[in-house]
């Protein structure tokens, strides 16, 4: 992008955001109540969100709901349903445990490889009814039950976590180390046996023979004995030629893994006032000597309404990164926040880098929020 147009959008970014703020609260003058369910977070009972967050056989989970401010949620409703069948709605209960925030959690039970998705519906006297739905990494508010059903938090019974075929690559290196030390063992074996073998021929043209020429059976067992060696000889040499071109598979060894790389997403500050400068980067650390080409998504999600870097649209967007062997920053924004910009809160960022596929997480997803008066 350049450099005039990206001055363009850090003008208009406190706008945006005010606007944005603006069309929610016009719709109603209330506001939703700011809960979140990450599954794959751990959260004060040293259990993630979702407990256990990859079931492997028939069973329940556990899924925690928090609440930002405690005091806000007066009744939640955990949704589900099995296999698509219909919507079944279980009671949250309230967690006793003192914490900066409020958790209320519900239980699924379910069966051997049953799909299942969930969401949360949240209310409270003065806000909106607000519905809460995701990824495994990513949480997200809206008020249309609708969008919270059709995206909705989901697992498969049995099926194991995505971790689990990182493992397919590490024997290779193992596998492969053997191989060099095969092709340097008959190398040895093959030279010392032929050798002393060719010496014993004389001693078998020896002339005792001449008195007792009619015992041609002592002749008969020297001339085998002297051509036996020769095919032994032969014989290893092929495969010795063998083992020695099987060190050419050793270079995809090097394939590397997402958990070669970790992200950040930085922000100089969580609060804004007036005339203060907004600056937030993406850190990128490749931890291994190639380069790699991916796609850096990040996301401004203003109270359910989101905005997708560089062009800042409401569309999936995207821009591919060249990252190498090192810690590179993004500079996604810097500019002096505006003066007449609104006060507005609870305001996310998130960040991830993927392949070109969008079917591999290079490190993990991050996330930041501020406000401003």
């Amino acid at each position: 992008m350049k450099r005039n147009t990206l001055l363009k959008f850090w003008l208009i970014i406190p706008l945006m955001l005010a606007g944005a703020l603006t069309s929610v609260t016009a719709q109603d003058s209330r506001e939703p109540i700011l809960s979140d369910h990450v599954p794959s977070e751990i959260i004060y009972t040293g259990s993630t969100m979702r407990d256990p967050l990859f079931p492997v056989s028939g069973g329940s989970v556990d899924c925690f709901l928090r609440v930002d401010v405690p005091g806000l949620m007066e009744q939640g409703i955990l949704h589900y349903r099995i296999n698509g069948a219909g919507w079944l709605p279980v009671s949250l209960a309230i967690e006793t445990e003192p914490t900066p925030n409020e958790y209320w959690s519900g239980t699924i039970s379910f069966n051997d490889m049953d799909l299942v998705e969930y969401y949360f519906a949240v209310t409270g006297t003065g806000y909106d009814a607000t519905f809460v739905y995701g990824t495994d990494d990513l949480s997200f508010m809206t008020t249309d039950e609708s969008t919270a059903m059709s995206q909705a938090f989901s697992f498969m019974v049995g099926i194991p976590p995505s971790p689990t075929p990182a493992n397919t690559n590490t024997p290779m290196p193992g596998t492969a180390t053997p191989t060099p030390m095969a092709s340097e063992t008959p190398t040895p074996y093959a030279t010392d046996s032929p050798t002393p073998m060719a010496t014993d021929t004389p001693s078998a043209t020896a002339t005792p023979p001449p008195p007792t020429v009619t015992n041609t059976p002592t002749n008969t067992p020297t001339g085998p004995v002297t051509d036996t060696p020769t095919p032994t000889v032969e014989t290893p040499t092929p495969t010795m030629g063998t083992p020695t071109s099987t060190p050419g598979p050793d270079t995809p060894t090097p394939v590397p893994s997402p958990n070669d790389y970790q992200l950040d997403l930085v922000i100089n500050q969580t609060w804004f006032n007036a005339g203060d400068q907004f600056r937030l980067d993406v850190i990128f650390y490749n931890n291994t000597p190639h380069t790699l080409v991916a796609n850096l998504i990040v996301l401004l999600d203003v109270h359910g309404q989101y905005f997708f870097y560089p062009e800042w649209i409401s569309s999936l967007d995207w821009e591919q990164k060249t990252n190498r062997s090192q810690a590179t920053t993004y500079i996604i924004l810097d500019f002096p926040w505006d003066e007449e910009a609104s006060n507005g809160y609870g305001i996310l960022f998130y960040a991830a880098m993927f392949d070109e596929t969008f079917s591999l997480n290079y490190g993990d997803i991050d996330s930041v929020e501020f406000g401003w008066d």
